[in-house]
């Protein structure tokens, strides 16, 4: 058994009794944008010209088994029917599995139909999903038994007395924009290689400041008290 999504408030194998026999995660492709010159060997590449990459959706597969035989057909039918009324939805909902971290948006494209259920005993179903898979959690939050010291960064929540220099690293596929806290008003500074760009963080809630660039992103803050920088990891 690999484990059981949840979705649209319905757990597979707890709720329907649903074990995941085979499960297919595609991978998003990226958009490109080529372009040709006459006489050019090979093509332009402007897919990332404004600093990020773009990607289509992707889908994901399943087929899904009874965990127990069930020989009754008007059992098999109600089943079948309560499947899709509970399962399809109007709208991208989170879909998450047992077995791995984060959760992806998605939505279903299609679910086999009866006679596969009343032959096989199985179900497959297509979802399609946003590219990225997300993290529940911020940055700022990883909890210390979570953390893995491959990939994860103790980072993003500081105690500030007077000033305070300190990185942020931006895991993510893209640029992102996080929230700024502040328990007080303080000054905070980015610096671009030899550019440093200056803002001025009001005490609460402060949004649309910064944007982080892939990778390491240099700060200071001015200020006395705690400042906390929320964003979700986005990864393929």
């Amino acid at each position: 058994m690999l484990g059981e999504f949840f979705f649209n408030g319905i757990k597979s194998y707890t709720d329907l009794g649903f074990i995941i026999s085979n499960v297919s995660i595609g991978n998003p492709t990226p958009k490109l944008i080529l372009e040709s010159v006459p006489y050019m060997n090979g093509t332009y590449d402007f897919s990332g010209i404004y600093g990020n990459v773009h990607y289509s959706t992707r889908e994901i597969n399943l087929t899904l088994k009874l965990k127990k035989y069930e020989e009754y057909q008007y059992r098999l039918n109600t089943l079948y029917y309560n499947v899709i009324n509970k399962l399809l939805s109007n709208t991208m909902q989170k879909l998450n599995f047992s077995w791995v971290e984060g959760y992806f948006m998605a939505r279903i494209t299609n679910i086999s139909d009866f006679n596969l259920l009343e032959a096989e005993r199985e179900m497959q179903i297509t979802f399609i999903a946003q590219p990225f898979r997300k993290y529940e959690n911020y940055e700022s939050q990883i909890k210390w038994d979570d953390f893995c010291f491959e990939r994860d960064v103790m980072q993003g929540y500081y105690n500030v007395t007077n000033s305070l220099e300190f990185k942020l690293i931006n895991l993510n596929e893209n640029t992102v924009k996080p929230v700024i806290e502040c328990s007080s008003a303080m000054n905070l500074t980015q610096y671009f290689n030899d550019l440093s760009v200056e803002y001025s963080l009001s005490s609460g809630t402060n949004t649309n400041i910064i944007m982080l660039n892939k990778g390491e992103n240099k700060f200071k803050v001015e200020g006395t008290g705690t400042i906390e920088f929320k964003w979700n990891r986005e990864v393929i």
